[in-house]
């Protein structure tokens, strides 16, 4: 165990100042895991290709934080020690800033336009406005109070746009000749905010298994419905249902019985930053490896910038009870009757990415459809599209 001084820091600030400068020195964080207000877990990966994985145990008393995992790692000491000293450095500058104006914490937003004059509108979740009159874009203050802010760049021109939402027109063995009579109508390339989760979820439950069929049957309708899986696997899924029915209608004298288990998962969850949902988006798999910093000046003039309607602790919650719903569902679909079913869900930090989104209008014998194109990959998000071709 190492001690060093709290210098007017909690277990919270200092997660945040660890998670930086550790990922700034090569180290891989697994997950951070507070156990409760006071006590923290790290697991994580030294920096280079052959590190290995440590476990970092944090405890806050009254003046000190107890470090338990790092006696044998002076980088590790010194990546800390610096910490700590930029937190001190941090709240003295703070203080100092409150001393001289006692209203610092409340967040000034722009009214005009700096450049025409012109009045804006803005709200406290607008992180990018622009003019109406002169087009500029003015960066809002909140912007630097969100800790992780990543973009995809559109790599799509309108016609290749069109051009991807007429192939999912014409998709289907009924609709050959459906981007032929659609009549685009206008499209529109918009930046859509995301916040995107690592998660960790182990469920343990409990139910009646060899009653019948019905959990072979909760399987089928899970892997149908389960868009974060591939159509490969979901029909593997299926498949492996049928086959597990069809089993079990051939044994004779089938008991049921009382059964407990446990499974663990992991996701990459994506839920959308607004409060209205985009129909269109059934699941997101947003191209993590192709995301950059956030820079204003790549979103296109012409493009509409989307601001964020959800914070991150909104985000938290939101994706929580979403894993919560699906790892119910999954331990449902291993019994006949589910009796019991916990669920221990963790979560990363959240990340907001602005992706960039086409979105598609046409019309087709009197009816408006829309279809949502990807501008960083080309594929499609979902859409509308007539159930068979119209004649």
């Amino acid at each position: 165990m190492i001690q060093y001084k709290k210098k007017g820091s909690d277990i919270t600030y200092l997660q945040q100042q660890l998670q930086s400068s550790l990922e700034e020195n090569g180290y891989k964080i697994h997950s951070f895991v507070k156990e409760d207000d006071s006590r923290m877990t790290i697991e994580l990966k030294e920096p280079g290709n052959f590190g290995k994985d440590r476990s970092i145990s944090i405890k806050e008393d009254a003046d000190t934080f107890s470090f338990f995992g790092i006696e044998d790692d002076e980088q590790l000491q010194q990546i800390i020690k610096q910490d700590l000293a930029e937190i001190q450095r941090q709240m003295e500058s703070q203080m100092k800033t409150e001393t001289k104006n006692p209203d610092a914490d409340v967040q000034t937003l722009p009214t005009n336009c700096t450049r025409c004059g012109a009045p804006l509108n803005v709200s406290q979740e607008y992180l990018v406005v622009t003019c109406n009159y002169c087009k500029l874009t003015i960066i809002s203050g909140l912007l630097a109070k969100i800790r992780k802010h990543s973009m995809l760049e559109n790599h799509l021109f309108v016609q290749q746009a069109v051009e991807a939402a007429q192939r999912y027109m014409d998709r289907g063995l009924f609709r050959t000749g459906v981007a032929k009579e659609a009549k685009i109508i206008r499209t529109k390339l918009r930046f859509v905010p995301f916040w995107v989760f690592e998660v960790d979820a182990t469920t343990r439950f409990s139910g009646i298994a060899g009653a019948g069929i019905s959990g072979e049957i909760h399987q089928a309708q899970e892997a149908i419905s389960d868009k974060k899986s591939g159509k490969l696997s979901r029909f593997g899924k299926v498949l492996l249902a049928a086959v597990s029915a069809y089993s079990e209608m051939q044994q004779k004298g089938n008991h049921s019985r009382r059964v407990s288990d446990s499974f663990s998962s992991h996701y990459t969850w994506t839920v959308i930053a607004r409060n209205v949902s985009i129909s269109e988006i059934t699941y997101f798999n947003i191209p993590i490896t192709k995301k950059i910093p956030f820079d204003v000046g790549k979103v296109p003039e012409d493009a509409e910038f989307l601001n964020m309607e959800l914070d991150e602790q909104e985000a938290r919650d939101k994706t929580r009870a979403e894993v919560d719903a699906k790892e119910r569902r999954h331990a449902a679909s291993r019994v006949d009757s589910l009796y019991d079913c916990g669920c221990d869900i963790r979560l990363g930090d959240g990340e907001l990415i602005h992706a960039p989104i086409w979105f598609v209008h046409y019309s087709l014998e009197g009816d408006n459809y829309q279809i949502l194109v990807d501008g960083s990959e080309g594929k499609v998000l979902g859409g509308g599209r007539p159930i068979v071709k119209l004649f």
